[in-house]
């Protein structure tokens, strides 16, 4: 295969040297180091064509790695140069991009940015009447059952400690033979 690019590109020329003098004719931003996937992408822009901009989301799409997407994309430039046509595959294909622009697809006009008109309004939200009984704030519990809490605490504490001293043992015998 490296035989055919060099036979094809003398002297160490990009093999897809064509589509780049195509997308810098169109005065699309080459650097000279993008991978196949990317100058595929900035080809179907110009086109017109929507596609992912990532080889990563095509990849998830179709179930692959990313390298044989990348080899994918290679394939179908090699495709374009030789027939002029592109035909992509339906994971490298953007989706969700035909809800981008709602009305007449037109990218210059303005958005409807309330989104009034094609999505249903959200419902507003009942004001509520009553206090809400045992509220807490924040897991933190009012003063007076937190008091109440720590006196039942302690009058438990004290007649377990009671207890260990009745019958000579220690505290924590004296919890699980009162339990």
């Amino acid at each position: 295969m490296t035989e055919e690019l060099e036979a094809a590109n003398p002297a160490g020329a990009h093999p897809f040297q064509a589509v780049i003098d195509e997308l810098m004719a169109a005065e699309v931003r080459v650097t000279g180091c993008e991978n196949a996937y990317k100058l595929l992408f900035k080809l179907c822009k110009l086109k017109g064509m929507q596609m992912n901009g990532s080889a990563v989301t095509a990849a998830r799409n179709g179930g692959i790695s990313r390298t044989k997407v990348v080899t994918q994309a290679r394939q179908l430039l090699k495709e374009y140069l030789a027939t002029g046509l592109i035909v992509l595959p339906a994971h490298i294909k953007g989706k969700g991009l035909e809800h981008k622009y709602k009305h007449d697809g037109d990218p210059e006009a303005g958005r409807n940015f309330n989104r009034e008109g094609w999505r249903a309004p959200l419902p507003s939200k009942p004001k509520r009447t009553k206090p809400a009984k045992n509220q807490t704030l924040g897991g933190i519990q009012s003063g007076q059952k937190q008091a109440s809490k720590t006196l039942a605490n302690v009058r438990k504490m004290a007649t377990i400690e009671a207890y260990a001293k009745e019958h000579n043992c220690t505290i924590t015998q004296a919890m699980i033979a009162l339990m």
